[in-house]
């Protein structure tokens, strides 16, 4: 018989980690077992039966989420009355905290074993949630070693399985091949423009970043290029770069955007998982963020952690430049963007500490402990 298994995410990463997880589960039980859930094309492309698409609902921020209040509990709805109709043996939910935490709920409510992957950050803000987390979740799998400790001394079963992004992000092409097959000069300095995933992230960075840049090629001999989320149409970021007077600017996307990054002299990115990858092809990087305005007074005043990027928090210290909300203007980013692009020994240091960071997160393969750990908790259930 086969086994049918609720599987939801509804943010670009979470649906990549849900395909490679779904695509590891498989190579150990074959089609014993229907997937089926809310995802995008990285989860179709694994198989996985999508009945909710996750369109539309990248948003973050009160202001963000109120808008689109109607997508989201349609979908909400859709997933509950379809898990009341297939009745799954176990459910495998992928960040998108808030959503997923209501979801687990429901399913708790209808007999259904509860896995979370990705930890919600209550060691940043609202710290409360774990107490509530605790009744919904049968298991979690968290992404950062130190995250263990705190959800199991809060008494849910948490298990470290390692960063996905060690198995995801892969460089194939060293410095002079990268240069010679673009015919740059190896003088060249490579700027990568890393503007977010979601829509309204870069409808607020992608112009300060485009005006950096123009600064930046008045001074200095400068290649650009922008690392496109498969969220936002490549239509939306040529038209804004026209807008800026880059017409001809690079547009990358998909596997290859680490061959880029990776031989980028320097990236700047929107605070969010592409820091992670950014230390993991060790390019030092410029973090910016921009919030609505309401969000940041939100932000300023309930969450505890100092920094903004994941490589200073997982660091402990300031690793990283970061140049937020009003802070993060054309001229700040040029003139912060020209200090690291002349000092090739401050990017030494920052790759230094990028390599400690990488060695704090172990060894642990997510998509080979994860399926372990998962397979291992459904055999007690059953």
């Amino acid at each position: 018989m086969v086994q049918n298994v609720l599987v939801s995410a509804g943010e670009l990463s979470g649906d990549l980690y849900a395909r490679r997880m779904v695509e590891a589960l498989r190579r150990r039980w074959g089609e014993a077992v229907h997937f089926w859930g809310m995802g995008g094309p990285e989860m179709a492309a694994a198989g996985v039966e999508v009945v909710v698409p996750m369109t539309d609902l990248q948003v973050h921020g009160v202001v963000e989420v109120l808008p689109n209040l109607v997508r989201l509990f349609r979908a909400f709805r859709r997933l509950v009355e379809e898990a009341e109709r297939r009745r799954p043996a176990w459910a495998l939910l992928v960040d998108f905290q808030d959503f997923h935490f209501r979801l687990a709920r429901e399913l708790k409510r209808r007999g259904v074993r509860v896995i979370q992957m990705v930890g919600p950050t209550v060691w940043a803000w609202r710290p409360g949630r774990v107490q509530a987390l605790r009744e919904v979740l049968d298991k979690l799998l968290v992404i950062f070693p130190f995250e263990e400790t705190i959800f199991r001394e809060a008494g849910i079963d948490a298990d470290y399985i390692g960063h996905p992004l060690l198995d995801i992000v892969r460089v194939s092409l060293g410095r002079a091949e990268f240069m010679a097959q673009r015919g740059w000069t190896p003088d060249t300095k490579v700027v990568g423009l890393l503007p977010g995933s979601r829509p309204a992230e870069v409808r607020r960075l992608l112009p300060v970043l485009l005006e950096a840049v123009r600064a930046l090629q008045q001074a200095r001999r400068i290649q650009p290029f922008v690392v496109r989320a498969a969220t936002i149409p490549e239509a939306t970021v040529r038209s804004t770069a026209a807008t800026h007077g880059l017409p001809d600017l690079p547009v990358v996307s998909g596997p290859a955007k680490y061959d880029w990054m990776a031989n980028a002299d320097l990236l700047i990115v929107a605070a969010g998982t592409a820091t992670m990858e950014a230390m993991l092809v060790r390019t030092p990087m410029i973090v910016v963020y921009k919030l609505h305005p309401l969000n940041w007074w939100i932000a300023r005043r309930f969450v505890r952690v100092r920094y903004a990027s994941m490589v200073n928090i997982l660091a402990g210290e300031m690793v990283v430049p970061e140049l937020l909300q009003d802070a993060c203007t054309p001229t700040a980013v040029a003139r912060l963007a020209l200090e690291l692009l002349d000092r090739p020994d401050r990017r030494r240091r920052i790759i230094e500490r990028y390599l400690d960071v990488i060695n704090g997160l172990g060894c642990l393969h997510a998509f080979e402990e994860g399926p372990r750990v998962i397979e291992e908790a459904v055999r007690r259930w059953t």
